[in-house]
């Protein structure tokens, strides 16, 4: 059964951690300046890997996951600070020891056509990233390269709304898993998922909406999937409302 709990209790007890296998798709859109960030992986929870500025920008970090560089890029992207240069920082190893085993992606509005992504010689193959303008998908420790591949295509089509987009990044983390995902799972593809859509005027902590599917046990059911359920039923429950946040524990 779902258990669903408070979410600034899980927020406070569920800070973010090391996701070292994960995929994960961003998506800016440029009309209406709203984000959507979803990712998996076969690790007890995936959610805490991005950090959006709403309005601005996003920054992924995932694998080996530093908060440190997390903090420093979105602070930077808040700033204004080229990407470039914000990437500059955090693959340097004064900065964060462990680089090598770090992968991240950067996005701002301000340079929409130009996200940044690094990927190090030292997290777990299948790895690597793909982008264009206001998109960018990346992963380690997966099947192969078809799950860049699949997600990033799907992201390609123009969504004319909110629910459109999450819907979107939805499919893309769902043809991810088809392709394999996780490669620690099995069929199963991932054991956590989560998907979050930030609208321009949104507040960091209080997204239009926040599904996080966590804690299952590696191989016993697909994350994602359970993620499309959730999903589902927010819709069918009223999907527009705000703020809509549930962290599942299946």
């Amino acid at each position: 059964m779902a258990h669903r709990l408070p979410s600034l209790l899980l927020i406070l007890l569920f800070l973010p951690t090391a996701s070292e296998a994960t995929w994960s798709v961003v998506k800016l859109e440029d009309d209406s300046k709203s984000i959507v960030v979803a990712g998996a992986s076969c690790s007890f929870m995936v959610y805490g890997i991005a950090s959006v500025v709403p309005g601005k920008g996003v920054a992924i970090v995932q694998a080996a996951s530093s908060e440190q560089a997390r903090a420093y890029a979105s602070e930077q992207i808040a700033a204004g600070l080229p990407l470039k240069t914000i990437l500059a920082h955090i693959i340097d190893s004064t900065f964060i020891p462990d680089v090598d085993e770090q992968q991240y992606a950067l996005l701002s509005f301000a340079e929409w056509q130009e996200p940044v992504t690094y990927t190090g010689d030292e997290t777990s193959a299948w790895r690597g990233a793909k982008s264009s303008p206001g998109i960018s998908v990346q992963a380690n420790t997966m099947v192969s390269e078809k799950i860049v591949s699949a997600a990033f295509n799907i992201l390609q089509g123009k969504t004319s709304s909110d629910l459109e987009l999450a819907e979107q990044a939805l499919v893309a983390l769902q043809a991810g898993s088809a392709a394999g995902g996780d490669s620690r799972c099995g069929e199963a593809t991932a054991s956590s998922a989560f998907i979050s859509v930030f609208r321009a005027t949104d507040q960091p902590s209080m997204p239009y909406i926040n599904l996080v599917v966590f804690g299952i046990e590696p191989g016993a059911a697909n994350a994602v999937s359970r993620l499309a359920a959730l999903f589902a039923l927010w819709r069918a429950e009223g999907a527009g409302n705000r703020s809509t946040q549930q962290f599942v524990v299946p």
